[in-house]
Order: C-alpha cells, then structure tokens, then sequence
C-alpha cells in the first residue's frame, strides 16, 4: 500500500497493512512518488507470486557516505595539525 500525506505538498512511503488492519512503514521517510511506486512493484511482484519470505534490500545512499566523509577528513586533519605543530618554548 502507498501511504499519501499531502499537508505542504504531497509525498509517499509504502506500508505493509497487516491483517488486523495496523499499518507498518517500510520506510519511516516520506518521499516522491517514484521511489515509492517501484517499493510497491516489487514488494507486490513478491508477494503475488506465492513467495514464503519477501526480502527487499534499501540501496546505500552513496553521498551520505561522501557527506560524512567529506565532514570527517578535515576535522581529522586539523586534528593531526594541531598535534604535530611545534609548541613554543
């Protein structure tokens, strides 16, 4: 199921609906339709072909990987800098 929550704009997420009618997200992020759609497809695709276990894997987002790094080296750098400088006498 695509959950819809248009307050400032619309955006998405999938949930499962369990049988007791409770819903649980997928994801906890609200997003575009886009990613949301092709969540639904696949999870659907596994579902409907009488799979026992459904498995979905969530891809890396590369640039927070990149973003963190790019935080982390300079600190460290300043860091060793710091350590290293010559301390007047």
């Amino acid at each position: 199921m695509v959950a819809e929550d248009c307050d400032e704009g619309c955006s998405y997420r999938a949930e499962f609906v369990r049988a007791s009618g409770g819903r649980v997200p997928l994801n906890t992020v609200y997003t575009n339709h886009g990613p949301v759609s092709r969540q639904v497809s696949e999870l659907g695709a596994q579902m409907a072909s009488g799979q026992r276990h459904i498995t979905f894997k969530v891809p890396v987002a590369w640039w927070v990987v990149g973003l963190i790094a790019g935080l982390t080296l300079p600190g460290v750098a300043v860091g060793v800098f710091l350590m290293l400088r010559k301390r007047p006498a």
